[in-house]
């Protein structure tokens, strides 16, 4: 038996075409992204250019389903894994980790409802499966992103974003599907290290600051402490040097978005000017 076209077929085409009906292609994913999830190894979750999260070609969000933790917890969302829309610190800690054992569920359901496996505090007992609740955005996704100035804002501001984060506003503002190709390809894209006129762009950027830091204001202009005002990617790329990518911050903001900063020689020693002067 002739296996039927659906596509070209020209009886079937005509009648679309008369109903005014968009031909879209339907990826097995689809249902599953807008239910209860896919699980999937975190080495499948792509970044885009931009630091959102692409799993296939749409932006998702993603959480680890089964957690450590009573079902008594599900009306706590403080207590439970976060859910990430960004290539944050936290992700970047996993894969550095190489912690693919523990499992993601990449999504793009926007009710703001989660299922959670409840596994118990050491995963021994009966598990509740299946179980929905709320879920926190992690604060590290919007510190990357800086979603809505997340990052210019006050701590009320702050708590405002993470309580009342809403993932089809989210999906709207970056939108769910892939619109645009990627800046560059696995072969094309440069090493993500600073441009060999870095120096000179770094120094531009603190004097038209007037040397003092974006967030908290404080001024590092004198000859000793110059080099405690840094100039930070907000992208992550190192070697995107535009005006709208460069935000200027003292080094202690800086680590607020950059943990491995606080290991940091000049870290603990801006901090112990700060207190001694203090």
């Amino acid at each position: 038996m002739k296996r039927l076209d659906i596509l070209n077929e020209q009886a079937l085409k005509q009648q679309r075409e008369r109903m005014g009906a968009e031909l879209r292609r339907w990826h097995p994913n689809d249902c599953k992204l807008e239910g209860d999830g896919l699980d999937t190894d975190l080495v499948h979750i792509k970044n885009s250019c931009d630091g959102t999260l692409v799993y296939e070609d749409r932006r998702v969000a993603v959480y680890i389903r089964d957690q450590y933790n009573s079902s008594d917890s599900a009306s706590e969302p403080e207590t439970l894994n976060k859910v990430h829309v960004a290539d944050c610190p936290t992700l970047q800690h996993m894969r550095r980790q190489e912690k693919y054992d523990v499992r993601y569920v990449a999504t793009t359901r926007i009710d703001g409802m989660f299922v959670v496996n409840f596994l118990g505090q050491f995963g021994s007992g009966d598990a509740t499966k299946g179980v929905k609740c709320r879920l926190y955005v992690c604060k590290n996704c919007l510190r990357r992103l800086n979603y809505k100035n997340y990052n210019e804002i006050g701590p009320p501001e702050r708590v405002e974003i993470k309580e009342f984060f809403n993932l089809g506003e989210f999906f709207e503002v970056y939108g769910s599907h892939i619109t645009s190709p990627p800046m560059h390809t696995d072969t094309t894209a440069p090493l993500n290290m600073y441009t060999s006129d870095w120096d000179s762009v770094s120094l531009r950027c603190r004097e038209l600051a007037n040397w003092r830091c974006l967030k908290c204001g404080d001024f590092l202009g004198d000859e000793k402490r110059k080099h405690f005002l840094h100039v930070h990617h907000i992208n992550g790329l190192k070697y995107d040097n535009r005006e709208q990518n460069l935000q200027v911050l003292c080094i202690v903001c800086h680590a607020e978005i950059d943990d491995r900063l606080k290991n940091s020689p000049g870290y603990a020693e801006y901090r112990g000017i700060n207190q001694n002067t203090g």
